[in-house]
């Protein structure tokens, strides 16, 4: 080793005075004091205000932007849900509406079809009724050829006689001789004598002399009592006298 370097290394370690030292603070050093100069050591530097202030305030902005964006989400989610109640009440009132006129359609089909059956059966129960009284009518006339219907139907007393009582019973035929055997007892009269004097018929209203052109034929008259119903007056006027006549021949 050079002298130089040997003389740098003695340079560098301390005095023998300074070793002395130390080891007199060494020993007048508690552990205590180690430890809380250690500490002080440790204790991090503490922020300024400055630094203080702009932590306080990210803080509350943070909490801000998180308030913020909660009621965001809850209103959003709050709306939404307005929505979709309002689309399903929407929905379950046209379901219901359809569902009303559905029941309201079938209803008013149900009620027309009802009233087209009940028509067609009046129809049909009238059209049998008007043959029915037809044929007596008919089997009248030719009991009776002397009387004149019109001046029957004219009659107050005799209609209001049999008012309720066609087709019940008792024929046309038989109503009429009750009527007749009424008038006659309550006015003292023979029957006879009302009959006569109160009905009789003109001689144009006669049977008599009847020919083919002023009847049907019996071929005819079945066709004609199938469409009664809608025959005009006078053919249903010839419909009596031609039943009248084929009765009167047979």
């Amino acid at each position: 080793m050079t002298d130089e370097k040997k003389q740098t290394e003695d340079e560098n370690q301390p005095s023998e005075e300074q070793e002395d030292l130390d080891f007199i603070n060494s020993l007048l050093t508690t552990p205590e004091d180690e430890h809380a100069q250690h500490k002080e050591e440790q204790v991090p530097p503490q922020p300024s205000e400055e630094e203080l202030l702009k932590k306080k305030n990210a803080e509350e902005a943070q909490k801000r932007r998180d308030r913020e964006a909660k009621e965001k989400a809850e209103a959003e989610a709050k709306a939404k849900a307005e929505e979709e109640a309002k689309a399903k009440a929407e929905a379950e009132a046209k379901a219901k509406a359809e569902e009303e006129a559905k029941a309201k359609a079938e209803e008013e089909e149900r009620k027309k079809a009802e009233e087209e059956r009940a028509k067609s059966e009046s129809a049909s129960k009238q059209d049998s009724q008007v043959i029915l009284l037809a044929k007596q009518i008919a089997d009248f006339k030719v009991k009776h050829p002397e009387i004149d219907l019109t001046k029957l139907q004219k009659d107050a007393d005799f209609t209001e006689y049999i008012s309720g009582k066609i087709l019940g019973k008792k024929n046309f035929n038989d109503l009429y001789e009750d009527y007749v055997g009424f008038v006659s007892r309550v006015g003292g009269k023979l029957p006879e004598e009302v009959m006569k004097n109160a009905f009789k018929a003109s001689s144009g209203s006669s049977l008599k002399g009847a020919g083919n052109s002023d009847v049907y034929s019996i071929e005819e008259l079945n066709k004609k009592a199938r469409h009664y119903s809608s025959l005009s007056t006078a053919e249903r006027e010839k419909y009596h006298r031609s039943i009248a006549y084929h009765d009167k021949k047979s």
